[in-house]
């Protein structure tokens, strides 16, 4: 597409799975008008392509898979958010690892990025993953957002795992 925009009432378009992706020509705009929602969701190895893309209202929100080949590339473009990024690692990434899941240009304005399950830097566009806190079903973990943003607990009578991911 050229031009697209998400928004009204509940606008959402989600680009979902490896080999799934959505190419624009020029611009994507979420929320461009007050009181507009507009969510673009990209997970488990989609990809989308714009020149640039614009979060204009705080009702504006991307949110992305990080770990598992998700992608927003905006080349050279410029990313403008007044909204909300929202990148969540996927369970099993090693802590500290890194991951890049938006591409735009240096002169890009962050606004505000919720990392879960690490830390998002706005000088190096990066994901730093954290460890997760582990603990077995039936026992109290407690844990510490400023430092820890996964849990996994175990059940010990089936070896089954459930994660869990907060904002720090």
């Amino acid at each position: 597409s050229g031009y697209s925009y998400i928004g009204g009432t509940g606008g959402l378009i989600s680009v979902d799975g490896a080999g799934s992706t959505w190419t624009n020509t020029h611009e994507i705009r979420l929320a461009d008008t007050l009181g507009d929602t507009g969510t673009l969701v990209i997970t488990n190895g989609g990809k989308v392509t714009a020149a640039t893309l614009f979060i204009d209202h705080a009702t504006g929100l991307l949110s992305m898979s990080v770990g598992d080949g998700s992608k927003l590339d905006l080349g050279a473009g410029l990313l403008t958010n007044n909204g909300i990024i929202r990148l969540a690692a996927i369970p099993g990434l090693t802590a500290g690892s890194t991951w890049s899941p938006i591409t735009a240009s240096a002169s890009s304005t962050w606004g505000t990025v919720q990392a879960l399950d690490g830390t998002w830097s706005n000088a190096t566009a990066l994901v730093t993953v954290s460890a997760a806190v582990t603990g077995n079903a039936g026992t109290g973990v407690p844990i510490d957002l400023s430092q820890k943003q996964r849990v996994t607990i175990t059940d010990t009578g089936t070896g089954k795992t459930v994660s869990a991911s907060f904002l720090a």
